[in-house]
């Protein structure tokens, strides 16, 4: 029997937050997931506070199409929101099937920012903290 779904997010440090993924999803549990995402950016934008995101689906058992699908379509909606909360996102996927499933994420709704693919938090990590310092850098050169 699979473990139950379950996601939660923290804050790692003041410009990155983490959200991590584990067991096998459920369509009400995805949907629960991608509310409390919502929730999550319209208080970040409200706010106007701005946050690299790192999204850990490694201990997932699976993601069915539907909900690949699902992901997608949430993201296609929430470009904008995305784009205004969020400058730079990285996933972890330590397995070629997950890598799999985030590509098909993007099918629907190619990335708005840039985004990472890393095999490790460590990684991912360090390739959120390259892009936030180069925008930083940027901003600060115009």
């Amino acid at each position: 029997m699979s473990p139950p779904f379950d996601y939660n997010h923290r804050e790692v440090n003041h410009h990155v937050t983490l959200w991590e993924l584990s067991g096998q999803p459920d369509a009400l549990g995805w949907g629960n997931m991608l509310a409390a995402a919502h929730r999550f950016l319209v208080q970040h934008e409200l706010r106007g506070k701005r946050t690299g995101i790192i999204i850990d689906p490694s201990e997932l058992v699976a993601i069915d199409a539907g909900l690949r699908r699902e992901a997608g379509q949430w993201r296609a909606e929430h470009m904008a929101l995305i784009a205004n909360v969020v400058p730079c996102a990285c996933y972890v996927a330590k397995s070629a099937w997950l890598r799999g499933a985030i590509t098909a994420i993007f099918w629907f709704a190619p990335p708005v920012i840039p985004v990472g693919v890393k095999a490790s938090r460590r990684e991912a990590m360090h390739w959120i903290e390259a892009e936030l310092s180069g925008r930083v850098s940027a901003a600060a050169s115009r």
